[in-house]
């Protein structure tokens, strides 16, 4: 299931609603929807203070496919930045020493299995993977 949105903030709750819609067949024992709407919102609202001049809305995709969710999240006219080369923060690092910002990011990668990054002719694509637990839970 793919959909488009506009480039602004208010678009959250049509972006949560979209998510929700998506996952409506799966099981609430595989996957917790509220943590695919935390992954989807940073990485939306990353989309969005990141290359803040973008002209095309951001296209948001949610796949299911042999025990895993996919989410992955196009922006267009953006220049290459990939976000799996950022280092992890250290929470013992005191926060003097810590870099500003990451923290979302930080979220992303603790809720997600795997998370990849393309970038083809002005095109960036974020592929977040997250295994389904067992239907026998």
């Amino acid at each position: 299931m793919v959909r488009a949105f506009p480039r602004n903030l208010d678009a959250l709750e049509g972006v949560f609603s979209f998510v929700e819609q998506a996952l409506a067949s799966v099981d609430t024992r595989q996957v917790d929807v509220r943590d695919i709407q935390l992954v989807v919102e940073e990485l939306f609202t990353n989309c969005l203070r990141y290359n803040a001049d973008g002209q095309r809305d951001v296209e948001i995709e949610l796949r299911i496919a042999k025990q895993r969710l996919q989410v992955i999240v196009t922006d267009h006219g953006v220049k290459p930045f990939d976000i799996t080369q950022v280092p992890v923060l250290d929470p013992a690092r005191p926060l003097s020493e810590r870099r500003g910002g990451g923290m979302g990011l930080q979220l992303v990668r603790s809720l997600c299995d795997d998370l990849r990054y393309e970038h083809t002719q002005g095109t960036s694509r974020i592929i977040a993977e997250k295994q389904l637990r067992s239907d026998d839970v």
